[in-house]
């Protein structure tokens, strides 16, 4: 599914606004850099039928039924010193005669490594060893797996592993010892030369068995499902107990978008309709990525894409000021539409960067162009009452809004959504409850 540089910012799903990890960290618990990357490729490439889809929450399901604590133990410094072993440049023997080999295990017996910590013999045999051990833990790893059924998904996998597995256990000795150096010579010839495609494509299969390993802890750690993904003719999203990843006590959400493809979201400031946008983005992203989302249960349509626009910035190097930006992004929402895929579209507040009645009467003209494209799904929030007040009558929207209240003068809030209009106004309020008013009251003026 695409999601363009503005919407994975706006979601925050790998950087939050303050520079702290985003959404990409609740998942990450991997163990290697190619874990990582392996992780970070689940949520960014394309997946391109339904089916292929269901095969990745195969995959992951897997992990999770076999347990996160069942991961081979390999750690990152055993794989960048087998990197680096790989790599390094030492001599090597270039045929198995005994005066040969004798000679070399002398050479590089007596030279050290920049460090002086080990010879080059001794260098080369942790090499060894480590790859070695790398080697028993990926054999195991695919003797536990092949005790279950196995996904396709796992079962190319483990094929990979296996294939390659098989001529390193030939060509590389069950014990490493320095007491047997024409074995480590004979060993580090082929590993050095064939053998790194078969050593390469086993840490490229663990990057992946890391990144599935990963996904599965995530899922013990925090309440996600999968969900269910179809390709509809009439696009849809549903969730029960939908919430935001961020919040440390969150209020959960249900919400139906099947039967309009038009939701329009009202409430006052700090109800939690940004909150709320950006649960649903976030779900929307993950989901479509074939990753379990944030809710007890969830169904969606299978979306081309998902756009947003919910922080929009000025530009200055653009020359855009905040209203053009708004401007350029409503832009390219109708520049996707024309494109003629299903996309889910979400948008906070039109226009937030010019005047009241040009506000208005922009999201007006936006919102019923918005509505005609009924193949594609829309979330937009306002706090223009009025313009939810004009389009109630319009067949493709549905309305949603933020219960609030007063309370001893004091703004209430339950981050609930109910179905209605809210009318709800509580700027001013709020702004008094903060002192601003006699903040910025200069000392010894009449009071109004």
């Amino acid at each position: 599914m695409f999601s363009d540089a503005q919407t994975l910012k706006d979601l925050e799903i790998f950087e939050s606004y303050d520079g702290s990890p985003g959404v990409f960290s609740l998942f990450d618990y991997t163990k290697t850099e190619g874990g990582r990357a392996c992780l970070r490729d689940f949520f960014l490439n394309e997946i391109h039928t339904p089916e292929q889809l269901k095969k990745r929450q195969d995959a992951f399901s897997f992990f999770l039924k076999l347990g996160p604590d069942k991961s081979p133990p390999v750690h990152k410094n055993q794989f960048l010193f087998v990197t680096q072993y790989l790599r390094s440049k030492l001599p090597m023997i270039r045929h198995n005669s005994p005066a040969h080999m004798a000679g070399m295990g002398i050479r590089l017996f007596f030279r050290h490594k920049g460090t002086g910590l080990f010879s080059n013999l001794e260098f080369i045999a942790e090499g060894l060893n480590l790859t070695l051990s790398f080697i028993g833990a990926l054999g195991q790893f695919v003797s536990l797996a092949e005790k279950e059924p196995l996904p396709d998904e796992i079962r190319e996998l483990i094929g990979d592993i296996t294939a390659s597995l098989a001529p390193a256990k030939v060509h590389i000795p069950s014990r490493i010892s320095l007491l047997h150096p024409f074995l480590i010579l004979k060993a580090d010839r082929w590993l050095r030369t064939k053998g790194q495609f078969h050593i390469q494509r086993l840490m490229d299969a663990y990057a992946r068995v890391d990144a599935y390993f990963s996904v599965a802890e995530a899922m013990k750690s925090h309440p996600m499902c999968f969900p269910r993904v179809e390709d509809s003719s009439a696009p849809f999203f549903t969730a029960k107990e939908l919430y935001h990843p961020f919040l440390s006590h969150p209020v959960s959400q249900n919400i139906d978008i099947s039967q309009r493809h038009f939701l329009f979201l009202t409430g006052p400031n700090m109800a939690g309709k940004t909150t709320f946008l950006k649960a649903m983005g976030i779900a929307v992203c993950l989901g479509r990525a074939g990753l379990p989302v944030f809710a007890a249960a969830c169904r969606m349509d299978f979306f081309n894409g998902l756009f947003t626009s919910i922080n929009t910035e000025d530009n200055i190097r653009k020359g855009y000021s905040y209203f053009f930006s708004e401007v350029h992004r409503v832009k390219e929402a109708g520049e996707y539409l024309q494109a003629q895929k299903k996309f889910f579209f979400i948008f906070d507040e039109l226009f937030k960067g010019t005047n009241v009645k040009d506000a208005y009467d922009a999201s007006r003209l936006v919102i019923k162009k918005f509505a005609k494209w009924r193949q594609n799904l829309f979330v937009l929030s306002s706090h223009l009452i009025e313009l939810a007040e004009e389009a109630v009558t319009h067949s493709a929207i549905s309305f949603y809004y933020f219960e609030s209240s007063v309370v001893d003068g004091r703004p209430l809030f339950t981050y609930k959504i109910n179905e209605g209009i809210s009318a709800e106004r509580l700027g001013l309020l709020i702004l008094q409850n903060e002192g601003i008013p006699d903040l910025l009251e200069p000392p010894g003026s009449p009071k109004e």
